[in-house]
């Protein structure tokens, strides 16, 4: 598994995925001493009996955490997700898949999280996630999620390892200019003309109150056909692309100081693009072409 605890085990801003063990515990396995999970996720671990999140003997401490897709070969639903074997555990504010309540508890719930890209082990949560200000604020333990981005903004803490950031962006940009950098094709005019690298640049406007100089807006580019649905390669699913390939990119951009940042794709191919705060929806989308 994941780990397999002796003494206090104790996880803050977390993500567990795709651990595997042979009985329970696929993630988390707390043989003895107490246990305490705040912000965390859990997805696609695996066990080949019981629960495949998490287990634990006695005085174990759950909040603000999620619990979806894990799978125990003998289990299903809440039972999959994890085992307390001598005592009841204290569970509170999370997203449990199956929840039935039979552990009781303030503010637990069965839902689909809508994070980004489960399959692609990306666990951070859309705009419209149920796990958006649906944490508890007293059991909060670090300043930061685990995007280094702060713990708690809007109403509430969110439920899970990350904090979504939409509604602190104010203004997105997108442009395409001529590539500068040694070694690549082109006039030096700065404009992105046909037959010369270009790239296209991302600038992301924040509420500079809330997300302090450092936080990180994650900004996704991915082709598009001309009526602005996902056109990708064949090939970009499969991992066989060259560099010139129009596969979808993700970028970080850094916040300064005035709440600006940016996030650059290189080697843009030609055609569309759309640019897009990652989770955000359509509000914070813009496209570009490539010539």
């Amino acid at each position: 598994g994941g780990y397999y605890g002796i003494g206090e085990g104790r996880f803050f801003d977390c993500s567990f995925i795709r651990n595997t063990a042979n009985e329970w515990g696929g993630a988390v396995m707390q043989w003895s001493g107490p246990l305490a999970i705040v912000d965390c996720s859990f997805q696609a671990n695996r066990t080949t009996k019981w629960a495949a999140g998490i287990a634990a003997l006695n005085d174990c401490f759950v909040s603000n955490s999620t619990l979806y897709g894990n799978v125990g070969d003998r289990r299903s639903g809440e039972d999959a997700q994890f085992d307390f074997l001598e005592s009841a555990p204290i569970i509170t504010t999370s997203l449990v898949e199956g929840w039935t309540g039979r552990w009781g508890g303030e503010g637990n719930f069965d839902a689909d999280p809508k994070w980004i890209d489960a399959g692609g082990g990306n666990l951070r949560i859309a705009r419209d996630s149920p796990c958006v200000d649906a944490g508890s604020d007293e059991a909060v333990t670090e300043p930061v999620d685990l995007d280094g981005n702060p713990r708690i903004l809007g109403g509430r803490v969110d439920i899970g390892a990350y904090e979504n950031v939409c509604r602190e962006v104010i203004d997105l940009a997108a442009s395409m200019v001529e590539d500068d950098a040694e070694g690549h094709i082109g006039d030096g005019d700065g404009v992105c003309e046909p037959g010369e690298d270009c790239i296209i640049t991302a600038t992301v406007a924040v509420d500079a109150a809330t997300m302090p100089e450092g936080s990180t807006v994650r900004v996704a580019f991915a082709p598009v056909d001309e009526n602005g649905d996902p056109d990708p390669d064949p090939c970009c699913a499969e991992h066989t692309c060259g560099p010139d390939a129009r596969c979808p990119k993700t970028r970080k951009a850094r916040i300064d100081a005035a709440g600006q940042g940016t996030a650059t794709l290189r080697g843009c191919a030609g055609g569309s693009w759309s640019v897009c705060i990652e989770g955000c929806g359509d509000g914070l989308c813009r496209e570009v072409r490539c010539p």
